[in-house]
């Protein structure tokens, strides 16, 4: 997403681009970038969203992680959805404000709760070995 940044930065600080095209016109141009990039934000947060529900499900499975990662990945992945909803719909909606907030301070927290996790916890050589064994290598 961040190509329509590049886009929009380059037509506003290159003027000898698109040269048959006067300055108000890049500056449109470069306006419907930086729509396109906040666009594709929305897009892209419906991916994350189950991207976010199938790790959860992974983590909760595993047996390997802490279950509130797992269930905070889960819950906290449709503050991402809500975030669309608010944006879009109900702008004005100070309470699903709030609970978009929340949820995706959830989310957060677990994430990085997960990769903190797997920095400092990782998987130990026994584990390691036993996965070996499991799997037959």
């Amino acid at each position: 997403m961040l190509f329509f940044h590049a886009g929009a930065l380059l037509l506003v600080k290159s003027p000898e681009l698109l040269l048959s095209f006067d300055a108000a016109q890049r500056a449109d141009l470069a306006g419907l970038f930086m729509e396109m990039h906040r666009a594709g934000i929305w897009i892209w947060q419906v991916f994350f969203t189950l991207h976010l529900v199938l790790l959860g499900i992974l983590v909760l499975g595993s047996r390997r992680f802490p279950r509130i990662i797992g269930i905070g990945l889960i819950v906290g992945a449709s503050g991402y959805l809500l975030d669309n909803v608010y944006a879009f719909a109900f702008p004005d909606a100070a309470l699903l404000g709030m609970l978009r907030a929340g949820l995706l301070a959830v989310v957060t927290l677990s994430e990085v709760g997960f990769a903190l996790w797997l920095l400092i916890k990782g998987q130990t050589q026994s584990k390691v070995r036993e996965t070996e064994i499991l799997i037959g290598t």
